[in-house]
């Protein structure tokens, strides 16, 4: 009787028939293939009491090395028999689980594994097709490692390691999204963050820091960029990026390169007298960062020259308690011409 046949008379009975607790009984072997991929699985199918099991193995596309499997059938309430079976790849040892759906009407059904890897559960199929993506130990796409905080282990959820005196020009973690970017990051690194167009690393906290990096000797936080920002950060209450430095050395440094401002509430800026803001000798400034605060370190420079052709004696800074607003003025105490214009830094303490 032609193997297809026994299968689905298989089925059939699998599905008509309760199970026994008879003896163990062999019903026949048979193959598919876990399409799109060539790898053929060959099962065979034996009744042991009240239990269908299957033994056989992965071809793995016709290697030299077979890979062992073993499984058990069940009847599914839909009309479906269920294959569950595991493989253990050769070489390496590590374990594919596969969930299989077979039809009794054709022998053939679906199947997925737990690496994410999914297609035909083909009956006697034979095609070409790539082999089957070796299993990594990784969540499947769209899951999670969950782990409960009663049984952490440490104080981190999940961690990746790499031993040994020099590390490797690469990365313990990386997450790429997209096709890799043309600037390409080779230095020796724990995560690493590749994005075509997008951010490479987001870190989001409602209350905490977002993204901390903690380094010896190094850098904690480094950030490489080819057109836009090298390190981006976003913050409704705190700073945005905090540099602290430990020792005598600067918390922040600038390797080359000057400080740009941008967006409507800039630390520096440019104000210009009109006569709406001078009173006397002196002109208010009205400026988020300034308004309110009288701890703000506040720097002045006139400026004098293309467009600002109003000379201006020396100049200096108070903050005006009953307006809330800093103000520039004459030391001179003469009285402040309107279009005066001033560079004006601001450093909140």
């Amino acid at each position: 009787m032609p193997f297809t046949i026994r299968l689905l008379a298989l089925l059939a009975l699998l599905l008509a028939f309760p199970l026994s607790p008879a003896a163990a009984q062999p019903f026949g072997t048979f193959t598919w293939q876990l399409q799109p991929f060539c790898n053929r699985v060959t099962l065979t199918i034996n009744q042991d009491g009240a239990v269908y099991s299957l033994d056989g193995f992965d071809d793995q596309c016709g290697a030299p090395q077979r890979a062992p499997v073993v499984g058990t059938a069940v009847v599914n309430p839909d009309g479906t028999a269920g294959l569950g079976f595991t493989v253990v790849t050769t070489p390496g040892g590590r374990a594919v689980h596969v969930d299989a759906r077979v039809s009794p009407a054709t022998g053939s059904g679906t199947w997925r594994d737990d690496a994410g890897n999914a297609g035909t559960f083909a009956l006697g199929a034979a095609t070409a097709g790539p082999e089957r993506r070796e299993p990594t130990g990784a969540p499947a796409p769209g899951g999670f490692i969950d782990v409960s905080a009663a049984t952490l282990a440490g104080s981190y959820g999940f961690g990746v390691i790499i031993t040994g005196a020099t590390p490797p020009a690469g990365a313990a973690i990386v997450a790429q999204w997209g096709e890799p970017p043309t600037l390409s990051v080779s230095v020796a690194s724990a995560i690493r963050g590749v994005s075509r167009d997008e951010s490479g690393v987001v870190g989001a906290s409602t209350s905490s820091v977002g993204v901390n990096g903690i380094s010896e000797t190094g850098t904690g936080v480094g950030g490489r960029s080819a057109f836009g920002p090298g390190v981006f950060g976003i913050s409704q209450h705190g700073p945005a990026v905090r540099a602290l430095s430990l020792g005598a050395g600067p918390a922040l440094e600038l390797n080359n390169g000057g400080i740009a401002v941008a967006g409507t509430v800039r630390p520096a800026f440019q104000h210009t007298a009109t006569a709406g803001t001078i009173s006397g000798n002196l002109t208010r400034i009205d400026h988020p960062l300034l308004n309110g605060n009288p701890a703000a370190m506040v720097y002045v420079t006139h400026v004098y020259g293309p467009g600002s052709n109003v000379y201006v004696p020396a100049v200096g800074v108070y903050y005006d308690a009953g307006a809330s607003r800093w103000t520039i003025f004459r030391e001179d105490l003469g009285a402040m011409p309107v279009s005066a214009t001033f560079n004006v830094l601001v450093v909140i303490q």
